[in-house]
């Protein structure tokens, strides 16, 4: 059994960094599409979202802390690196597809964008359930074993529902 690894912890936090970099970097390219790209996501709905941005924040540091605090065989580290860096990795798709789908004139370029997004989307979504049965069948009992398995469910939930359902509705239909 082993800790988990600092390189992978690394790697992890390297991607989750250039994400966040690519997202910030990308809004200020492009700031007149930053707001269409909520579609008719708007009001109360829109500020439920921000709301559970946050929340699965602290979902995503509830997962950290559980795979910092014990031992792991060495599939595990790798299955957990896995879901996590192609959580990240097609993240970093999702914006750019996203603003070319938006300025893209083309019908045919269009159709084929709202494809690789959903699918990107679809990706992100199958990859957080992923992390989620890796922790589910650890069976734990501990505190932060539920609040890591509950955050993973809470980050599906946003990926699965709010990003790949619903946001694919308001934005692509």
């Amino acid at each position: 059994m082993l800790s988990f690894p600092i390189n992978n912890t690394l790697f992890i936090a390297l991607l989750g960094s250039i994400l966040i970099y690519s997202y910030y970097y990308l809004s200020k390219q492009h700031p007149s599409i930053i707001e269409a790209l909520w579609g008719t996501i708007k009001g109360q709905t829109r500020q439920f979202y921000f709301y559970s941005i946050g929340f699965c924040f602290i979902c995503y540091l509830f997962i950290f802390m559980y795979i910092f605090s014990r031992k792991w065989l060495e599939n595990d580290i790798t299955q957990i690196t896995i879901a996590i860096s192609s959580m990240i990795i097609s993240s970093m798709l999702w914006m750019p597809l996203s603003i070319q789908y938006h300025i893209q004139k083309d019908k045919m370029i269009k159709d084929l964008l709202r494809i690789l997004i959903i699918f990107v989307l679809l990706v992100v979504a199958l990859s957080a359930l992923y992390l989620v049965f890796i922790l589910w069948r650890l069976k734990d009992s501990g505190l932060k074993y539920k609040l890591a398995l509950f955050g993973s469910m809470y980050f599906f939930f946003q990926v699965f529902v709010l990003d790949f359902i619903y946001w694919n509705y308001a934005y692509l239909f």
